[in-house]
């Protein structure tokens, strides 16, 4: 049995569509929240993914690691992929590749010196996957005009990411991205995105012919960056997760890599032509889950202690959060709507003039 933990709020990346499209493969996984994870005084053998683990509070953390330890002695009875305290997260991750010579552009928090960025740049949240917040952003006032609305509207400065633009576009003037899994031991090509817009999320549906189907069909059948892939995912000690790529000049550039990426989406979804990569990929991912998945017939389960005061320190946490979620969010609503056009009209030079020193006020 395969057990994934992952955060209440965003288990339907594999609850939702897996059933579909991998039938009986998905009675071999069983989805554990975080959440209900500290009122469990024993879990059962089999192979534990910890997902998600860019959204996870310290203390939440603390709580994986706690775990971690006490399953970890069970030798034969457990297997573990991606250790809570090793593994990068967005910003450490695109920070060392960087650092390494991989990566051609920087992120950095609004906590640091970001007085040399290189423009353009643009923002985005730390640990969300929603893509930018803002659109492409060419001079510091820009940018600093950019920061404080996102702050006025509600974000936290320690969640924002500034992100330097890294031109990825091919010849033809289209953006391919491209993403793969990693499950255990093996990485799978999971899709080749086209689109004329730089925040390819999604296929342009203009794009979308045989022959770029085939482009697509060949990347996910002859895995070509394969050993590349496998050096990104164990430098970021990643063992299970989801990779997306791009090349600029030759050079892989890596945008990050998701503990708990969405699977499948809804079959309609899907252009006609890319229908059949996705039972392709199907077939592939349930070997490789096969291959991951622990068989432990006859071995009890093991015994779980979360210590008092760590269970304290997680109530208060998630009472702590909620609350300032409803206030991020009453205070967004309530700024937005006292913000009329010829307001806005009226504060845009100042706000353009001062707005380094505003964004270091509110954040």
């Amino acid at each position: 049995m395969i057990h994934y933990l992952v955060t209440d709020e965003h288990q339907y990346t594999v609850g939702t569509h897996l059933p579909h499209w991998s039938g009986i493969l998905s009675q071999r996984i069983r989805i554990l929240t975080y959440e209900a994870l500290t009122s469990c005084n024993e879990l059962r053998p089999g192979t534990y993914i910890f997902s998600d683990l860019d959204r996870l509070s310290p203390v939440q953390t603390e709580l994986c690691l706690c775990v971690w330890d006490q399953l970890r002695p069970a030798e034969g009875a457990m297997r573990l992929l991606n250790h809570p305290g090793r593994v990068l997260r967005r910003y450490e991750l695109l920070r060392t590749l960087h650092a390494k010579g991989q990566n051609l552009f920087r992120a950095y928090r609004l906590s640091e010196d970001y007085s040399r960025i290189l423009f353009p740049a643009f923002v985005r949240r730390e640990n969300g996957h929603e893509g930018s917040l803002t659109p492409l952003l060419s001079t510091r006032q820009d940018l600093d005009v950019a920061l404080l609305q996102l702050l006025y509207r509600g974000h936290r400065s320690e969640d924002l990411l500034i992100v330097e633009f890294c031109n990825t576009a091919a010849p033809d003037g289209i953006f391919r991205k491209y993403s793969a899994f990693r499950i255990g031991d093996q990485i799978l090509p999971r899709r080749l995105i086209f689109n004329l817009d730089w925040m390819a999320k999604n296929n342009t549906e203009s794009l979308i012919n045989e022959q770029r189907a085939l482009e697509e069909k060949t990347y996910l059948e002859t895995n070509p960056h394969e050993n590349w892939l496998r050096e990104v995912f164990d430098r970021a000690c990643i063992e299970y997760g989801r990779i997306d790529y791009s090349f600029c000049d030759g050079r892989p550039q890596v945008w990050e890599i998701n503990t708990n990426p969405t699977i499948f989406l809804q079959a309609e979804r899907y252009h006609p032509l890319h229908l059949p990569l996705q039972e392709l990929f199907a077939t592939k991912l349930a070997a490789a889950l096969e291959a991951v998945d622990l068989a432990t017939p006859g071995i009890p389960p093991s015994k779980i202690r979360i210590p008092t005061d760590l269970l304290g320190r997680i109530t208060t946490d998630r009472r702590t959060r909620r609350r300032k979620d409803l206030f991020r969010h009453l205070v967004a609503k309530g700024r937005n709507s006292i913000v009329s056009p010829s307001l806005v009209r009226h504060i845009k030079p100042y706000v353009a003039r001062h707005a380094s020193l505003l964004v270091r006020i509110f954040s």
